[in-house]
This record gives structure tokens, C-alpha cells and sequence, in this order.
């Protein structure tokens, strides 16, 4: 009996110092990806793995913390507790936004959406939904069948302007002064567009859409070389808003090089939980509209089509004051 105690201890303490392990190695892992973020093709994954999977991960060595009869191990299951707080509090930090005060100035708004290639059955509904959020310009990327002939009639009898480019469509109610498909192949594709946001921001605003790949194996960092190497090439200009389903995470290091100074609208005025993948229960922000410094995102939110597999996001923008 004294043997099988003994051994029944033995096993105890080693699963108990394994959990505890495991707990301390997952948030390691958390941090280093949260500091290295999408840097390196290894550590993009790091950064893309869920914060609360970290913590779900760690949750058994709380249990640990307040059982265990060692001290050592006690201290470090405690130490992985408090990482775990920690991990919460960041990430409700960074991903749920509080509601905001509504904005006074003129507004421009704006929905940013990844149709999925959508097939014309399936299109109706979101079709009608996105008419219903009644904004001034929405940018669909793969649209495919989503604007039929009859759906375009009705979205210019409302005072839309719709135009279609391959693998994108700009649908607009104030004037859209220029667009051009700034490259496009089986990798990456752009459009840039100039609209008449006078009314509402003072001036006109560069758009720069983008699709970019969604093949998790690919290093984002090349991704973002090859897609500022075409840039060039198109000789296109520093872009006012950069939106688009980009398939980078919010806060990724990618994003700063592709786009230089210009901030997340979602992190600028996010409302709600911040994701938009996968529908319907989204865990990464992979879809942005990204704003230069003198405008403002004064209120951002993801909304639910209730079609294909991403969340559609609305931003409304303002121009800073002087």
C-alpha cells in the first residue's frame, strides 16, 4: 500500500511539474510572439495563435498554484497565473472596444468587405444588408456574381455609382473622380481610387485595395515585399486609406512596412470584438482599412452578412481638426 502511495505521489508531482511546464512554455511562446509578431515565417505563427488559447493552455496550472504541496512548483504555477491575468487583460485590451460618443463633424463611411467569390443565389441577402447600412462608399473584394444586373440597377436608382474591376468592386454615392487596376495575378492583386470626399473630409482621398494572400505557409514579410515591389512598378502614390482583406493580423509588423504611418481604423475607433475571421465565430482581424494621420476613425465595427466566411467592417471617418 506504501508503494502504491508512493508511486501514485511520484506520479502526481510529475504531471503537476509537466502542467506547470506547459503553462510557463505557452506564455513564453505568447510573448515572444507578441514582440516578434509576423518578423520571421516562424514566429508569424506565434502571433497568429489566439491569446486566450494561450491562457486556456496555462489554466490548468492555477489549479496547481493552490494544491501543490512544493513550494517551487507552487511559485512557478502561481508565476503562470499571474501571466495568465496578464494575457486576459491584453487581449481584451487590444480586441473588445467600448461604445463611442458620436461624432459632431462631417462624416465619410465606409464598408470594407471580402465577398468570398460569392455566387449569385447566395449574394442576395448581403446585398440587401449592405444597402441597409447605408454607407457612402463600399469596397467588396472578390465580388463575383454579388452585383447582378438587376442588384446594380437598384444600387444606382438608389445614387450609387458601381463599378466592378476583376477581382474588386467600388460601389459610391459621392463622386468617384479616378480608378485604375494597378496590377492583378494569382497571388496579389490592387486598385487605386480616387474619391471626392469634399462634402464630408475636406478634400479628395486616395484608396488603395488590396487582396493578398491567404496561405498560412507563406512568410507575410514576402508577401508584403513582392506586393511593394508592384507598387512601385505601378508608380502608385502614398494612399489615403489602405483597406482590403490583407490576411495580416491587427498589430502585425508587415503591416508598418506596407503601409508607413497610417494606423488601424478598428484599432483608431473599434466598437465590439475586433475580429473578422472565420464567420461566424471570428478569432483574427485579417480584413483592415488602414488611415492616414489626418483622418480619424470615429466609430468601427464588424458586422455579420451572414454570407461566406468573412465579417464585413464600418468605418465611419472624420478629418482631424487644424
Amino acid at each position: 500500500m506504501r508503494r502504491r502511495d508512493r508511486l501514485l505521489r511520484v506520479v502526481g508531482a510529475t504531471v503537476s511539474t509537466a502542467i506547470v511546464t506547459i503553462a510557463l512554455a505557452a506564455l513564453g511562446a505568447w510573448l515572444v510572439g507578441s514582440i516578434a509578431t509576423d518578423r520571421w515565417r516562424w514566429s508569424q505563427f506565434l502571433w497568429w495563435f489566439p491569446w486566450f488559447g494561450y491562457a486556456f493552455v496555462a489554466l490548468p496550472a492555477g489549479v496547481i498554484a493552490w494544491q501543490s504541496r512544493t513550494v517551487w512548483r507552487r511559485r512557478l504555477a502561481r508565476l503562470a497565473c499571474v501571466g495568465i491575468v496578464v494575457v486576459v487583460a491584453i487581449g481584451l485590451w487590444r480586441d473588445v472596444g467600448l461604445p463611442r460618443r458620436a461624432p459632431v463633424a462631417p462624416t465619410l463611411s465606409i464598408v470594407q468587405w471580402n465577398a468570398s467569390w460569392v455566387n449569385a443565389k447566395n449574394g442576395a441577402r448581403p446585398a440587401q444588408e449592405l444597402h441597409d447600412l447605408d454607407a457612402d462608399v463600399l469596397l467588396i473584394s472578390n465580388p463575383f456574381r454579388l452585383f447582378t444586373k438587376d442588384r446594380t440597377e437598384a444600387w444606382r436608382a438608389a445614387g450609387y455609382d458601381v463599378r466592378q474591376f476583376g477581382t474588386f468592386a467600388v460601389v459610391s454615392r459621392v463622386p468617384i473622380l479616378d480608378a485604375r487596376t494597378l496590377f492583378a495575378n494569382d497571388r496579389i492583386a490592387a486598385l487605386e481610387c480616387t474619391i471626392d470626399a469634399t462634402a464630408s473630409l475636406g478634400q479628395a482621398v486616395t484608396v488603395l485595395l488590396l487582396d493578398l494572400p491567404s496561405n498560412p505557409r507563406v512568410a507575410r514579410m514576402r508577401v508584403i515585399e513582392e506586393c511593394l515591389a508592384a507598387l512601385a512598378d505601378a508608380r502608385a502614390a502614398p494612399a489615403d486609406i489602405v483597406a482590403g482583406d490583407l490576411n495580416i493580423t491587427r498589430g502585425s509588423h508587415s503591416l508598418t512596412v506596407l503601409a508607413p504611418d497610417r494606423r488601424d481604423a478598428w484599432a483608431d475607433g473599434g466598437v465590439g470584438w475586433g475580429a473578422s475571421w472565420p464567420r461566424p465565430i471570428p478569432f483574427l482581424q485579417l480584413d483592415h482599412v488602414l488611415i492616414a494621420p489626418w483622418l480619424e476613425a470615429h466609430e468601427t465595427r464588424f458586422i455579420d452578412l451572414d454570407a461566406e466566411s468573412h465579417l464585413a467592417q464600418r468605418v465611419t471617418l472624420g478629418a482631424k481638426a487644424p
